[in-house]
């Protein structure tokens, strides 16, 4: 087995050392690189517009970090990796340029480039770090390649501008509050790859009006649609055997859920304040409902609760004591 040298270990190193610094070469413009030029280490923040030099093939954890006047950015074909919080704060970063050569974007590389309205990651990416492009909130549209396989945590939390996107066939993982506070999307389509959906996935998308969960998907973390606002209906596949807590609550304008026989536990808070909801059919299979799973449901006329579920009555029906409420009549209620 070959065994890659400390040479080649250093210089696929993201981490800039003192020692790294200390014997940095240093270009006109005051940017330093490691001294045989193959790592960029840091940038000084008065730099306006730069194009990295050929031959560099990692930008460091935090190179280019409060660069608040950086406009422009063109990386090189030689460059496969982009550390952790690279570009962080760059706050006038409107354009970029990656190249089709990298292979890996570290956790919030470009989180808080409020004036970049577009990016185009290269094919060659296999997946979206933890909050890599979070509070991006000029970003409208951004494509996802084929090659990438998951989206991490807070991926794009924020990015308020953002109104299109396509989720790729490959990913199979969706990271917790990945899109959460995306209040332009109007629509988006998860593909049957996907079997996880993280908590709070697509909480406060407020414009979301409709949302397609893949057969592939088990399980409806806590909060994944919490303040979905427009969001009127939703299919929840027969995959899913449980809906997390709060999942939907807040869904002011929900008027009917389907919830299929797969389902086994509602949890706490699942559709409180759904103020639309109307009606709702429990299955057999459900065993378990939280407290306040439909709490402050103010429309809601119509209820039919399985035999054998255990909850808490006095919380679950609390709201409507006066409306029209079907259950078991063997239930110690």
């Amino acid at each position: 087995m070959k065994h890659n040298s400390p040479e080649s270990e250093e210089i696929l190193s993201t981490k800039a050392t003192d020692e790294d610094l200390a014997n940095a070469w240093t270009d006109e413009y005051g940017v330093k690189y490691s001294a045989d030029k193959t790592r960029l280490l840091e940038a000084p923040d008065t730099l306006k517009k730069y194009t990295i030099r050929k031959g560099t093939r990692v930008i460091c954890y935090g190179a280019f970090y409060w660069c608040k006047s950086l406009t422009s950015i063109n990386i090189p074909d030689s460059v496969t990796l982009i550390g952790d919080h690279a570009f962080l704060e760059c706050h006038k970063l409107a354009t970029i340029n990656i190249s089709h050569n990298v292979t890996s974007i570290g956790e919030s590389a470009f989180s808080f480039c409020e004036k970049l309205t577009s990016i185009n990651i290269p094919d060659s990416v296999t997946s979206i770090g933890n909050g890599t492009f979070s509070c991006c909130t000029s970003l409208t549209t951004i494509n996802i390649p084929n090659g990438i396989t998951s989206i991490g945590d807070k991926a794009f939390i924020h990015c308020t501008s953002l109104s299109n996107i396509n989720i790729p066939n490959s990913v199979t993982s969706i990271g917790g509050s990945a899109f959460s506070g995306c209040a332009c999307l109007t629509t988006i389509n998860i593909p049957n790859s996907v079997t996880t959906i993280g908590d709070k996935a697509f909480s406060d998308c407020i414009s979301l009006t409709t949302i397609n969960i893949p057969n592939s998907v088990t399980t409806i973390g806590d909060k994944t649609f919490e303040y979905c606002k427009s969001l009127t209906t939703i299919n929840i596949p027969d995959s899913v055997t449980s809906i997390g807590k709060g999942a939907f609550s807040y869904c002011y304008s929900l008027t009917t859920i389907s919830i299929p026989d797969s389902i086994t536990s509602i949890g706490d808070g699942s559709f409180e304040k759904c103020y639309s909801l109307t009606t709702i059919n429990i299955p057999d299979s459900v065993t378990s409902i939280g407290d306040n799973a439909f709490g402050k449901c103010r429309s809601l006329s119509f209820i039919n609760i399985p035999k054998g579920t255990m909850t808490k009555f006095e919380r679950l029906l609390s709201d409507y004591k006066d409306k029209l409420v079907e259950v078991d009549d063997d239930l110690p209620f």
